[in-house]
């Protein structure tokens, strides 16, 4: 009676021993695994804070349908992936305001809606990187021709999440 009593307490024992270990081997993978994502978030967190984008908004070349402007990097963050930038403008005409989500256009000249980054300059470095301190000519083709003297609202966004915005005056429209 008394071995029989040893042999299933060390079972008992064993498999709590087995129990507890799989608990905390999954207690510490889950850990492991949200302070990774910890880690990423605040890594971009930090990125997002070191972006600076700036943009002339008293300098936009209006001709037509297509708008030109300059968007300068004076953050600390290079811009990688360009394409991935997006823009959204309001232009004001008269009573009716137009609002477009402006996507990335590889072929600018075939499209209605639509941006792409003309020139970056220097672009010595990276070449096709918005690296800081450099500054990037961007077109916008949209589908209605802007009236002069009417206002515009322009928001660019970098992959980060960084952004920009202001307002711009349509001066010369032909």
């Amino acid at each position: 009676m008394g071995f029989e009593t040893i042999v299933a307490a060390a079972i008992s024992v064993i498999i709590l021993m087995a129990v507890s270990y799989s608990l905390l081997m999954g207690t510490y993978a889950s850990m492991d695994s949200m302070s990774t994502a910890m880690k990423m978030a605040v890594d971009n967190k930090n990125d997002q804070f070191k972006t600076r984008l700036s943009v002339d908004y008293g300098h936009f070349d209006i001709y037509n349908k297509n708008i030109t402007f300059v968007l300068s990097n004076t953050g600390d963050t290079k811009i990688v992936d360009i394409k991935k930038m997006d823009i959204v403008m309001t232009i004001y005409n008269n009573s009716i305001n137009n609002t477009y989500w402006v996507p990335y256009a590889d072929d600018i000249n075939s499209t209605s809606l639509g941006w792409k980054d003309v020139e970056i300059e220097p672009d010595a470095v990276n070449p096709g990187v918005l690296d800081p301190g450099e500054n990037m000519t961007c077109r916008v083709v949209v589908p209605d021709t802007p009236i002069t003297g009417t206002l515009g609202w322009l928001t660019i966004a970098a992959p980060n999440g960084a952004s920009t915005s202001g307002y711009f005056h349509v001066i010369n429209s032909i």
